[in-house]
């Protein structure tokens, strides 16, 4: 499993990616770094995607979103 920052802009912290990832209290994002998910509404619609993939049209995951600054993550 990999462990990275939800602020990176990567496939598997965008709200368009369907692939499995979970949210950890640190506010981290863990995947398997070779896992896929359908792009659902992104730059490569319906596209299955890598988690480490990226496009102009990522978006903060809605699970991800109560992590940040203000909630003391770097």
């Amino acid at each position: 499993m990999t462990s990275i920052a939800m602020t990176s802009k990567l496939c598997s912290t965008c709200a368009f990616w369907a692939g499995s990832r979970q949210v950890k209290r640190d506010g981290r994002v863990e995947i398997h770094p070779y896992s896929r998910g359908q792009c659902r509404g992104g730059g490569f619609q319906y596209a299955l995607m890598a988690a480490l993939a990226t496009c102009k049209k990522w978006q903060l995951w809605p699970a991800a979103a109560g992590f940040g600054p203000a909630m003391g993550c770097k």
